[in-house]
């Protein structure tokens, strides 16, 4: 019984997709803030998730991502999360941003990649527009 080369080449995609997913899990740093800290940033050199989880979580503090080629992934989720905030995304790879709650992103400060190779910067705001969750936030550069 002969198998079918299309089957065959998705399975084999497939198979390498959850190796890359397996494979950005070991090598990333997850970032929780804290209410103390006004200064939250990835220390290490592979993918970083920063968590402003909660009301107020990272309000009025400077959020810096890795500073060259590591892409950076933020969670600002309650309300006022990151309000009034200032964030700096990788020189040289993407920057992914979400902001869910009252006022969650309101005027934060957002400095994109200015570099080619950041071409895939996302900025993803509350669906419920009275939230004022992106008020004010600078949007991402296209194909910066």
């Amino acid at each position: 019984k002969s198998e079918n080369p299309l089957f065959t080449m998705v399975s084999n995609f497939s198979i390498l997709l959850i190796l890359v997913a397996f494979i950005q899990v070991i090598y990333s740093e997850k970032v929780q803030a804290e209410e103390n800290e006004n200064y939250i940033e990835c220390e290490g050199n592979e993918h970083c998730d920063i968590e402003c989880l909660g009301d107020d979580k990272c309000r009025a503090k400077t959020i810096q991502c890795p500073k060259l080629t590591n892409t950076c992934s933020i969670d600002c989720i309650g309300d006022s999360a990151c309000k009034d905030s200032t964030l700096y995304c990788p020189d040289n790879a993407d920057c992914h941003l979400k902001c869910n709650g009252k006022d969650a992103c309101y005027n934060l400060d957002i400095h994109w990649a200015s570099k080619s190779g950041a071409h895939d910067n996302t900025l993803i705001c509350d669906d419920d527009e009275s939230n004022n969750s992106c008020f004010g936030v600078k949007l991402p550069p296209i194909n910066a």
